[in-house]
């Protein structure tokens, strides 16, 4: 019996010695996926904490020959769209310490410091990029985070969205076109587009 338990022992630590060898180096880049698709930083470490934990729970089923890259951002993406886009649209997070600054200080030499603290959540509020962004529908917005953000091939991008090459191509060009057309005259007043987009 006791052979039993030390040779389970064994396999579970080298399981999880293989687990951790593959997941650890994608560990920055799942959590950059997770902060784009969430939007907040707090939801972006659960989710990434709930995506390392069911890889790891089903770590079992994966084929040691396959793309563990595609897989574990499968199960992100599942991850997301089961718990994050079930969920009624929650407001931003604002960080409490600096909301508090900005209504208890009483200080008038530190006035100038008050308006950059204001003028900080007017631009994270008004973000015409991120605005743009979160218009875009859930499938183009994805490929597009895939793509431009993560930097992840076609080829990966359909394996990990279980969908053809064909369709991750139409969709970022769709996404593309969409976020062109919204941000036009951004891009002019910003000196980004001299010309009509």
């Amino acid at each position: 019996m006791n052979g039993l338990v030390t040779h389970t022992a064994n396999k579970s630590e080298n399981r999880l010695h293989e687990f951790e060898s593959l997941a650890m180096p994608l560990m920055d880049r799942v959590y950059n996926m997770a902060l784009q698709l969430t939007k907040n930083p707090y939801d972006a470490e659960d989710l990434v904490q709930d995506t390392f934990l069911k890889a790891y729970r089903s770590f079992h089923r994966f084929e040691p020959n396959s793309n563990f890259y595609g897989w574990i951002f499968r199960i992100l993406l599942n991850n997301y769209i089961n718990i994050y886009r079930s969920k009624k649209r929650r407001p931003k997070r604002i960080d409490f310490d600096l909301t508090c600054a900005i209504y208890h200080n009483d200080d008038s030499s530190e006035e100038i410091e008050d308006k950059d603290l204001l003028d900080h959540y007017e631009n994270y509020f008004n973000d015409p990029i991120t605005r743009a962004l979160n218009k875009l529908p859930e499938s183009y917005r994805i490929v597009l985070l895939l793509s431009d953000v993560i930097e992840l091939k076609y080829k990966e991008i359909a394996e990990i969205l279980d969908c053809p090459i064909g369709t991750v191509m139409s969709r970022l060009f769709r996404a593309r076109q969409i976020l062109a057309r919204v941000l036009k005259s951004y891009a002019r007043h910003y000196g980004y587009a001299t010309t009509t987009v």
